[in-house]
């Protein structure tokens, strides 16, 4: 009993939930949640692993994770609706005063992560993490992938200039904000395009924007789950609502790096 009242005085006290949205990633939270508790061990934390009813049995691995890491929540949801609508059901059940999402595949490490946490200083409401990678690593990777990467140029320079944020990069699922900023924003996407439409509602709302560049890497297991062909016409969509409702960035925001 004292140890459950214990539990739970901390969990009230959480200072960053981790948000990692999965779909058949049971493989590679067996491998990334013991590193986050590692890398966040001197924090008061949870870690909410959203997944769409993964076939392969992700939530039964997140709930024997649970219970080695009190800390671990698993929200289980009825099926695949789209990375922003897990983002939004996480970050909605987020307890902590911040809340940082990544991707679950180990492309972003715990050790990033941390670094993440710790670039959000009390002068800044939302901390967006931008994908850096030497150039020269693009002639080793197959064509679908330096198509996709070009997209990503071309969409980045585009939202850029629609929203007016200072970020260089939208649609990574690497970012922390603070959890009072979240609720001001009217975010509805359910897509990949969820990503993008959180950085211009926070830029509306006249947060306080910080990049972060960090370096990336390969995911550990499984495939990844994005295709350019399916998520490519709902950033368009996007963009095309945005522009038609362009406007004057608030006071405060900095204009775009670069």
């Amino acid at each position: 009993m004292a140890a459950w009242l214990r539990s739970a005085a901390e969990m009230a006290d959480v200072r960053v939930t981790i948000v990692l949205p999965t779909y058949n990633e049971r493989d590679n939270v067996r491998v990334l949640v013991p590193a986050i508790e590692a890398a966040f061990a001197d924090v008061a934390h949870e870690v909410l692993v959203v997944d769409d009813a993964s076939p392969d049995g992700t939530a039964a691995a997140t709930e024997g994770l649970a219970k080695e890491y009190p800390a671990v929540r698993l929200v289980l949801r009825r099926g695949r609706e789209g990375l922003g609508a897990a983002l939004r059901d996480g970050y909605d059940r987020a307890r902590g005063a911040l809340i940082l999402s990544s991707d679950s595949d180990g492309t972003f490490s715990p050790a990033l992560m941390r670094r993440l946490y710790d670039a959000c200083t009390p002068d800044v409401d939302f901390v967006v993490g931008v994908r850096e990678q030497p150039a020269a690593a693009w002639g080793a990777v197959p064509w679908r992938v330096v198509v996709q990467r070009f997209c990503s140029r071309v969409g980045n320079w585009g939202f850029q200039r629609i929203t007016g944020a200072p970020v260089r990069s939208f649609s990574v699922n690497f970012r922390i904000i603070r959890a009072a900023a979240w609720k001001r924003l009217d975010v509805r996407e359910s897509s990949n395009a969820f990503l993008v439409e959180m950085i211009s509602a926070a830029a509306r709302a006249g947060l306080r924007i910080r990049e972060l560049p960090v370096a990336f890497g390969d995911r550990l297991h499984g495939e990844s789950k994005f295709r350019l062909s399916r998520e490519g016409p709902r950033f368009v969509r996007v963009a095309l609502r945005l522009a038609a409702r362009r406007w004057v960035p608030a006071e405060g925001v900095r204009p775009p790096a670069g």
